[in-house]
């Protein structure tokens, strides 16, 4: 299977209506040496999601291709990588850790689970929405404003450290991402 038969933006303009994340936690688990996405959505469904080293690594090298090609202002495009570390640097700065997915319930409910099979990227005026599919035709959208999508990033360079996966996909102005506390989870 090729890239293009998994990662996928739309055509401009077309909608679908699915369900939207809420709360969004990631772990690297090394015996299945995948990304696991713990996620619920706006209705309190919780959607255990799993991301192979090949789908995570087309996904961040098209995310950070769009930071790199979209700058918000004419300073930034004239100034180009050093303008992204800060702009980075400072999306990490504002991050404020969460309590992970499911560890505030006395009983979390029933999971859909998964590997994701296709992930579609829309780029709107303001955000960036990732649609992430399973096989069983269930999905979950992941809405993302640019800072959002900067510490998401940050987290899952973390990850991509932790799990030992390579860093070729990352731009060389990424910096080091948000200390966690345990070594192979982060919220």
């Amino acid at each position: 299977m090729d890239a293009a038969s998994y990662l996928q933006v739309p055509p401009s303009g077309e909608v679908k209506i699915m369900p939207m994340a809420t709360k969004l936690s990631q772990t690297y688990v090394p015996v299945e040496d995948r990304l696991l996405l713990i996620s619920q959505d706006d209705q309190g469904h919780v959607y255990r999601l799993w991301l192979t080293q090949r789908i995570a690594t087309d996904v961040v090298l098209a995310l950070t291709g769009w930071l790199e090609n979209q700058p918000e202002s004419p300073l930034e495009a004239a100034c180009g990588p050093v303008a992204q570390v800060w702009q980075q640097a400072a999306a990490v700065m504002q991050y404020m850790p969460a309590i992970p997915v499911g560890a505030d319930m006395s009983a979390p409910p029933a999971a859909t689970e998964g590997l994701v099979q296709n992930v579609e990227l829309i780029r709107g005026d303001e955000a960036y929405v990732l649609v992430l599919s399973l096989a069983s035709g269930a999905s979950l959208t992941l809405p993302f404003n640019p800072t959002e999508l900067r510490q998401w990033l940050s987290l899952l360079h973390g990850l991509y450290e932790t799990s030992g996966w390579p860093l070729t996909a990352w731009p060389a102005w990424f910096k080091r991402p948000l200390a966690t506390a345990a070594p192979n989870t982060v919220n």
